[in-house]
């Protein structure tokens, strides 16, 4: 027997179904009508026990002190089936950062002023920040 609260919220969703067809997805990257403008990247990562991924935003400044983001790309992985602790995890989601930071550089005719690389993991940080260390091969490369 289905639980009323589950037919009940079932029966919610199906009513407001039909205003999908309402939504709408702004897919322009650029503000229409702003000049002189400045871009910048800003790409997230983070990582769980279950996966780690990236997301990538433009955002865009004018003179005037308006500004918007646009999203503009993300990708996710699933951890791998061998456990693999989460300071591997986050290197493996600033790795993809930085192929993702690549990717749309290559792709992108707008130029760039900054391009920021945010991360949550004081690990991977250390791991960057640190010069005099020999790594281990995954964190070398």
């Amino acid at each position: 027997m289905i639980p009323a609260d589950l037919l009940f919220r079932w029966s919610m969703w199906q009513k407001q179904l039909p205003k999908v067809k309402e939504l709408k997805v702004k897919r322009c990257i650029k503000v229409p009508g702003i000049e002189n403008t400045e871009f910048a990247l800003h790409h997230l990562c983070d990582a769980s026990e279950l996966g780690y991924g990236v997301v990538s935003y433009l955002r865009s400044d004018d003179f005037h002190g308006n500004f918007s983001c646009s999203l503009l790309m993300a990708k996710s992985r699933l951890a791998p089936i061998k456990t693999i602790k989460i300071p591997r995890l986050e290197l493996s989601a600033v790795a993809l950062t930085v192929k993702l930071d690549k990717l749309i550089c290559a792709e992108l005719d707008i130029k760039l002023c900054h391009t920021w690389f945010w991360t949550d993991s004081s690990i991977v940080l250390s791991y960057i920040n640190n010069a005099d260390k020999r790594f281990k091969t995954f964190v070398a490369n």
